[in-house]
């Protein structure tokens, strides 16, 4: 018994994790020169880096604005057909499209050795003391309260995973062409100049005013 026992206990829930991705770092539409939309990450602090393609995990997401302020939590694919990339994808077009930029996942796929997700994912029991770390690490690195000086503990067997840009054709091991990364940064130094221009109109907006009360 005291075997068993021993072996339900190091079961968990969340198998992967990833905090604070950036929204233009996403492919929210897939075409035939870079392949299916895509959540591209990698495993943070592995010895050997392999691309893999979060967009069909199922689990818990969250949304934040630029600045980390929490907006939005919701959960995909547990009950449903849906999977955090589309629920993510939605909401770049429903109402709360332009109050966030940055977005956290909990997921209870795996990742299989190739690098590839795993096409389904069990619930698998555990302790009602690993239940409440599961919980308790959700809600830290969710909202991250400021006299929590502890991370979440999910324990060895959940890994956490570093945004990294889309690859052509989405390959686990495959590298982005030269042309593909011209077009990734072209756009992201576009996004980075159109958000320098509007602070600079609204601190002249500010400034107007302070000079009129002055």
């Amino acid at each position: 018994m005291a075997k068993k026992t021993a072996t339900f206990q190091k079961k968990t829930v969340i198998n992967t994790m990833g905090l604070f991705w950036h929204r233009d770092q996403c492919l929210w539409r897939g075409n035939r020169a870079v392949g299916q939309a895509s959540l591209m990450g990698v495993r943070a602090g592995a010895k050997r880096q392999g691309h893999v393609n979060f967009w069909n995990q199922v689990g818990i997401y969250a949304l934040y604005t630029a600045d980390y302020r929490i907006v939005y939590v919701g959960q995909a694919g547990i009950g449903d057909k849906a999977c955090i990339g589309s629920r993510l994808k939605a909401h770049t077009r429903d109402d709360l499209a332009g109050r966030w930029e940055l977005f956290s996942w909990f997921g209870l796929k795996k990742v299989k050795g190739n690098n590839a997700l795993g096409a389904k994912f069990e619930l698998a029991h555990t302790t009602w003391r690993g239940i409440a770390d599961i919980l308790e690490g959700v809600v830290i690195e969710i909202a991250e309260p400021p006299m929590n000086s502890q991370k979440g503990r999910f324990g060895k067997g959940v890994h956490r995973y570093l945004q990294a840009p889309p690859l052509a054709g989405n390959k686990a091991d495959g590298l982005a062409t030269i042309k593909d990364l011209g077009r990734y940064f072209s756009k992201i130094e576009k996004q980075t100049q159109s958000a320098v221009t509007k602070l600079g109109k609204q601190i002249g907006v500010i400034a107007k005013k302070v000079g009129k009360k002055i």
